[in-house]
């Protein structure tokens, strides 16, 4: 009997690991997905440069922000390119060429980067000059700003 308990329970964590890894795999087949998890990385590339530079530099926040945001936006640029929109998943009929594609993707870099310091700036007064949390809550709505921007960029064909 209890013999047939620990092989029950070893059977079942060997379906439950293969159903999890055939999970996760489907889940980065996701590109939105994707995109968060590259976001995440450049999140904690570009919060760390903000903090560091306000904390231990004293620069203004609006400077640092733009600092940080120029920061991840040159990773971003090599992360969403060949992880997050590959090239496997451009639409094959009529591509942007990497040109067309770099170039729209300066554009909405150049964009974000400029209006992401004064919604920095609202977010601290929101929230009372709390950093951390104007911080998280910028890049939050800089995220819904630029998902589809982005997946449109690099995902789309010629007009």
């Amino acid at each position: 009997m209890e013999w047939q308990v620990v092989t029950s329970i070893a059977t079942m964590y060997k379906l439950l690991s293969r159903n999890n890894s055939r999970i996760f795999v489907s889940a980065l087949n996701s590109t939105f997905l994707r995109f968060v998890l590259t976001g995440g990385l450049l999140f904690l590339v570009d919060f760390s440069v903000v903090l560091a530079l306000v904390l231990q530099l004293n620069l203004h926040p609006a400077l640092a922000q733009f600092i940080g945001r120029s920061c991840g936006s040159v990773l971003g640029y090599f992360l969403h390119q060949w992880f997050t929109f590959p090239i496997s998943e451009v639409n094959t009929e009529r591509p942007l060429s990497a040109g067309w594609r770099r170039t729209g993707y300066i554009a909405l870099t150049v964009v974000a980067i400029t209006i992401s310091p004064a919604v920095l700036m609202a977010f601290l007064t929101i929230f009372n000059g709390w950093l951390a949390l104007a911080k998280v809550f910028t890049d939050g709505a800089m995220i819904v700003l630029t998902f589809f921007a982005m997946k449109t960029l690099f995902q789309s064909s010629k007009p």
